[in-house]
């Protein structure tokens, strides 16, 4: 199973682990969130950087499928490494999978075959703007999870992109990824968290290391329980499509 995909599917059901992915991470603060360093192909300087950074994974925007993803990929030194290509065929998503490539984020006019690769983690990245009627069938797709992107010249993030992302969150019943503006507050990362995404995407080439390291901090010091309207907490729960349906009561016999 992608080591990604499942960080994630831990975070959504309240099960948060250690910081990163070695045995040393043990001994640290559990992480709320996931953070993902993205960057181009080829670029070999931050690879090093996300690494040094703290990343807990990486996200490769690649046009193409060649020796260079898999150059990346070892300089990625363990931490799990994945590929956006967004429209994909199955025969490249199987080829990246081959390369050890952990997940894979596509666009909906990727090939269909590409959801029965089952050794890549399957991120679909999607408008936020979907219907709820297509966000629903999102959950039952073969889709280990959402990313929505960001638009980079926004220097904040907003109430009505925290309202999106609820929604989201409530429809597509997947681990709930978000590309961050560049010139967004790390402090913002809580108002992500709160609002139900459990990993955020920071695109390297246009953040220096110290953005690492400051989204870092404000991750470790997420609350372990959500805060409610009016500042009470709650601890996390699955979504009510998790939970078994309810057996129907049985009629009891009148006498007469």
């Amino acid at each position: 199973m992608s080591k990604l995909v499942e960080k994630l599917e831990r975070l959504s059901a309240g099960k948060g682990q250690p910081l990163g992915f070695t045995a040393a991470a043990a001994r640290t603060k559990v992480a709320q969130m996931v953070l993902v360093a993205s960057l181009p192909e080829g670029d070999h300087d931050l690879v090093a950087t996300a690494v040094e950074g703290g990343a807990d994974a990486l996200l490769i925007r690649a046009g193409e499928v060649g020796e260079e993803l898999s150059k990346l990929g070892k300089e990625a030194k363990g931490i799990p490494w994945g590929v956006a290509m967004g429209v994909v065929s199955k025969e490249q998503a199987e080829a990246v999978a081959e390369m050890g490539c952990d997940f894979l984020v596509f666009a909906s006019e990727a090939a269909a075959g590409v959801l029965d690769v089952e050794r890549l983690g399957r991120v679909l990245q999607i408008d936020p703007a979907l219907s709820d009627s297509l966000m629903r069938a999102v959950a039952s797709m073969a889709v280990d999870g959402v990313l929505v992107d960001a638009e980079q010249e926004q220097a904040q993030l907003t109430v009505g992109q925290l309202m999106a992302y609820e929604r989201l969150a409530g429809l597509v019943d997947k681990p709930l990824l978000a590309a961050i503006p560049a010139g967004m507050p790390a402090a913002d990362v809580e108002g992500l968290w709160q609002a139900g995404v459990r990993g955020v995407v920071v695109d390297m080439a246009a953040a220096p290391k110290e953005r690492l390291a400051e989204l870092r901090a404000a991750i470790a010091s997420l609350p372990a329980m959500r805060k409610r309207p009016g500042g009470r907490l709650s601890a996390v729960v699955p979504h009510p499509a998790e939970w078994p349906p309810a057996e129907p009561a049985e009629e009891e016999e009148e006498e007469f």
